[in-house]
């Protein structure tokens, strides 16, 4: 009985430990593919965040983002792996600095590269897709081609959302999710290695296409636009769940471009899910001898025959767009002392700011043009018309035509440009004059056109919005939540090849003009976004090659206004830039269009031949690619401003050090009414965003005000230089900010002491009354004695001078000296103040009387 019992116990035990190892093993199965699944759906995250799938969001966050997402691939994939130290020295260097698309693309496919190779296997294998897609992503934006084919592939979409909302709609790109379709459309047609893989994939990129459709439809649809979209988020209301929800709504079109991607991605992870296997999962090895039960391969371009062929097809391809483009490209000569002509005629005035008009409101409109275009080596002149002695590589500048050109006038500028002159034309919102739109009437040579529109924004003065191609100096703008381009409300325009976009507002939309005949209005639109009217990727700026010359055109004029050009002197030097330079390559229109295209396939090619197993070889190639001297721009170096001519045409502002002033000009708190002082004196103004020893060279006079960031050791020796060989510095510092600026004052032998005496109003500086705003008392060294001191307060120094060289440094102990509060702002001015900055910014020489 009691062997019989054993027996039996045996027999009921072993189905239930069967069981539960199956359930163990079962889960093992599932882990390890839900560990690879989540990689993967990691890696796709950061590939998303390089390209802007956030949508509207601050440079820094997408860079955090996306070393974020890698970060956590690299934990899932385990860090024990030697090459998942590249994977984490590549996030932290990508967290630490914020790299350019030009950087970011190639260090993202080896970051991808590096990882798959590391931990991720079988259908996983997502590199070749990857590698097409950032071809793909490259080819789109920096060709002719791209932004006509990223418009071309909204329209399915549009039809179709009309159709599903019952109203016209005009959606580009960024937010139908193209980007996030062509990426997740490539790996699906790039993995399919069976019937079951290309059933999963098939059904993915249906409900992929459908979902991103459905979601277009259904914002189109639902959200509320309104002409106070932004505005809201003042919460004058009190803060409520009710309130909070609205205000979300009303912002989700600064989210809709990353909701498609994050569909998408949805729906690949749950196709991941069957047709992954987990490590469990593997078959044994056959043993050694016997035959594999492998099955040879079957895709085609696996055969060694096709792959060689593919190989030394795409380097053929390869080198003849690289001979074909590059080369000529090296040695084609940078023109030197071009002419630039201004047209005074039209709606434009070259005027300064006037000697009895105060206010931030009262800069004048281009007066600083031509004296910065003579800074950069140009030699500048304001003439009526078009002028027939012009330079055979004159710089037209052209603003806001309100009539026809004379007679002979239009066939004298185009032979001009097609001789490889250059046409710099500034428009502006719906600008119609006597019936006609004069700006397109003289752009019919070209492929451009302005739009009878006004390019509203919904993120307030396209902040964030910015897309830049990598022609002439445009690639290096920075696109900030300051608006340092300068944009503001103007017209779109219309382009087709082989016009390029230049710059493009992502977020925003095609506000249509009126037809009524009310000049006063300039024929604007009715401020509320309709589904009729195009939702986002407006063309700002766009430019054109024409015969030997080159065409730029700004749908705005904001920019290059002289209350603005002290933040936007490098949209002007990008456009020079663009100008100066007459056609790239001597092979022209579709020439240079197909070796372009031949560079993009014979690359693709590669990535496809090679594969995985050579993905090394593919990623140097592709590393070349990215700074392929067929792109255009990366020859163009941005004009320098040349020290000789701009020394006495300039003023430096100092704002890398963060000062505590304002970045909107017309608040009390910013330096508005500083540069429109020095615009006055015929001298315009430049702010220093980041430190540039360079800039020093080219001035004769900076200007330090408040600031919050410390100034190092190595830059104040470099402003010792400035002076000795002749600069003039100007530091306005209270005790607040006195740490920041103590190496420096320690240097000119100054201290701020704990002593404030306030506002006050009696002092006299160089026979002006001044007054300060937040004053404290200075401290003199021993190097210094009474015959420094500028102005003083109850016998306490509140100015003082100090000789360094052939030059020399005022030190103001205010903070606010500066501020458009003490000088001058809408609705108030200080004429005594104001007296006394101008002869401050026209000081030459080291000051020796009171």
């Amino acid at each position: 009985m009691a062997e019989e019992s054993t027996i039996t116990a045996d027999s009921v035990g072993s189905p239930w430990r069967a069981s539960i190892s199956q359930a163990f093993g079962l889960l093992r199965r599932c882990a390890g593919r839900s560990r690879q699944v989540a990689a993967t759906t990691a890696l796709l995250l950061a590939l998303g965040f390089a390209f802007d799938m956030v949508g509207y969001a601050p440079g820094y966050l997408r860079i955090l983002g996306f070393g974020l997402s890698l970060l956590v691939a690299a934990v899932l994939l385990g860090c024990s792996h030697p090459k998942s130290v590249i994977l984490l020295a590549a996030t932290v260097f990508t967290l630490g600095s914020k790299a350019s698309p030009a950087v970011q693309l190639p260090l993202l496919l080896l970051l991808h590269l590096a990882v798959w190779q590391t931990g991720v296997r079988g259908p996983l294998r997502l590199y070749p897709a990857v590698a097409v897609y950032l071809l793909l992503h490259l080819f789109l934006f920096y060709s002719p081609w791209g932004f006509q084919v990223l418009d071309w592939l909204a329209v399915p979409g549009n039809r179709a959302a009309t159709a599903l909302s019952g109203e016209a709609t005009l959606t580009a790109y960024t937010y139908q999710g193209t980007g996030a379709s062509l990426l997740f459309l490539t790996i699906a047609g790039l993995q399919i290695r069976s019937r079951r893989q290309a059933i999963a994939w098939s059904v993915f990129a249906c409900m992929g296409l459908a979902a991103a459709l459905a979601w277009q439809a259904f914002f189109l649809y639902r959200v509320d636009f309104g002409t106070d979209l932004m505005w809201k988020f003042g919460f004058r209301t009190p803060l409520t769940s009710t309130v909070l929800l609205k205000q979300l709504g009303d912002a989700a079109h600064l989210a809709t471009p990353a909701v498609p991607f994050l569909i998408w991605l949805a729906l690949l992870t749950l196709s991941l899910m069957f047709v992954t296997k987990s490590p469990g999962d593997a078959k044994p090895s056959a043993p050694t001898g016997s035959p594999s039960s492998a099955p040879p391969s079957t895709r085609w371009h696996e055969r060694p025959a096709i792959r060689w062929g593919i190989l030394g097809l795409a380097v053929l391809l390869y080198l003849a767009s690289a001979l074909a483009l590059g080369l000529p490209r090296l040695h084609l000569p940078v023109r030197g002392q071009d002419e630039i002509v201004f047209c005074s005629r039209g709606v434009v005035s070259f005027s300064f700011p006037g000697e009895n008009q105060f206010g931030t409101g009262l800069a004048g409109m281009f007066g600083s043009l031509p004296i910065l275009a003579e800074s950069f080596g140009f030699p500048a002149r304001v003439v009526d018309g078009i002028p027939e002695d012009l330079s055979p590589s004159a710089i037209l500048v052209i603003t806001n035509p309100d009539q026809p050109l004379r007679e002979g006038e239009y066939d004298r500028l185009w032979a001009h440009v097609r001789a490889g002159g250059g046409l710099f034309l500034l428009g502006d919102h719906t600008f119609i004059k006597n019936g006609r739109n004069h700006l397109n009437d003289l752009l019919a040579p070209t492929a451009i056109r302005f739009r009878h529109d006004s390019a509203q924004f919904f993120p307030q003065g396209w902040f964030d919005c910015y897309r830049f191609r990598a022609v002439g100096g445009f690639g290096g703008l920075r696109d900030d939540a300051e608006n340092g381009t300068g944009f503001l409300v103007g017209a779109s325009l219309a382009t087709s090849a082989p016009a390029f976009p230049i710059i493009v507002g992502r977020y925003g939309y095609s506000d249509w003009g009126t037809t009524e005949k009310v000049e006063r209005r300039e024929y604007l639109g009715d401020f509320v976004p309709q589904r009729s009217e195009r939702l986002g990727d407006l063309v700002l700026a766009a430019g054109q090659d024409v015969g030997r010359g080159r065409v730029l055109v700004f749908g705005d004029t904001t920019a290059l206004f002289n209350g603005n050009i002290a933040r936007t002197y490098p949209v002007f030097r990008s456009a020079l830039t663009f100008l100066r330079l007459s056609r790239t390559t001597p092979l022209g229109g579709n020439w240079g269009l197909l070796l372009t295209g031949g560079l993009f396939l014979g690359i693709c090619a590669l990535v496809i031949a090679t594969g995985a197993r050579s993905a090394g070889v593919s990623a140097c190639i592709l590393l070349v690619a990215a700074i392929h001297p067929a792109l255009p721009g990366r020859a163009e170096r941005e004009l320098p401003l040349q020290p000789d001519w701009a020394r006495s045409r300039t003023a430096v502002v100092d704002y890398c050090h963060h000062p505590r002033v304002s970045d909107h000009g017309s608040m009390k708190t910013a330096l508005s009414g500083l540069s429109i002082n020095m615009l006055r004196s015929k001298r315009v103004p430049l702010q220093m965003r980041q430190w540039d020893p360079s800039l020093l060279d080219c001035t004769d006079l900076l200007v330090i005000t408040a600031p919050r960031q410390q100034v190092t050791t190595a830059q104040v020796d470099e402003l010792m230089r400035f002076m000795e060989r002749g600069g003039r510095l100007v530091v306005a510092c209270g005790r607040r900010e006195y740490p920041a600026c103590r190496n420096l004052l320690d240097r000119l032998d100054i201290s701020v002491a704990d002593f404030p005496l306030g506002r006050t109003f009696e002092p006299q500086a160089w026979g002006e009354k001044v007054s300060f705003f937040e004053s404290w008392a200075l401290e003199l060294g021993r190097s210094l004695d009474q015959s420094n001191v500028l102005a003083s307060y109850m016998g306490h120094p509140l100015m003082a001078t100090v000789d360094v060289g052939l030059g020399g440094a005022v030190v103001i102990g205010d903070s606010q000296f500066l501020l458009n509060q003490n000088l001058e702002m809408k609705g108030s001015h200080d004429p005594r103040n104001i007296a006394f900055v101008r002869k401050l910014v026209e000081w030459k020489a080291p000051p020796t009387d009171h």
